[in-house]
């Protein structure tokens, strides 16, 4: 079980999602993230994945949410949440990614990686704090239940 944080720039209307271009996830988006370091704080992950993945940094991210990914009943990824909305430079294509900006209200869900994701990013973008579990089967296809809280 590694812990992960993802974090969702949104700013002017738009979200920015990345394309993976290898590993986990290949050809799917899904905001930028990654396993928190050791000694590494899950914020301090969130600005160091986000500027590995896009080449931006953003400022001063709220953490919004915590997520726990069962995949078979087994916990994988424990989650931090962060939204940005500011940030500095501008983002470009890397190794590990495609950052793409989308309109919130055509955020490409069945494009993202796991079908989680239309059940809680709406609430990272809206500004509301949230505790999810997810519990999938079939190698992440397929969503067999989700718990969301509001905090």
């Amino acid at each position: 079980m590694e812990r992960a944080t993802l974090c969702f720039i949104v700013n002017s209307g738009k979200i920015l999602l990345i394309e993976r271009k290898k590993g986990i996830g290949k050809g799917l988006l899904n905001g930028p993230g990654g396993r928190i370091e050791k000694g590494e704080t899950p914020m301090a992950c969130a600005i160091r994945e986000v500027s590995e993945e896009t080449g931006i940094k953003p400022i001063k991210p709220k953490e919004m949410g915590f997520v726990e990914f069962y995949l078979d009943n087994e916990l994988i990824h424990p989650t931090n949440v962060f939204k940005a909305e500011k940030f500095f430079g501008t983002p470009r294509e890397t190794d590990d990614a495609k950052p793409i900006w989308f309109p919130l209200d055509k955020i490409p869900y069945e494009r993202m990686f796991s079908k989680d994701k239309r059940h809680w990013v709406p609430l990272v973008v809206e500004g509301k704090v949230f505790k999810g579990k997810f519990y999938f089967t079939d190698n992440w296809n397929r969503l067999l239940k989700r718990e969301i809280i509001l905090l």
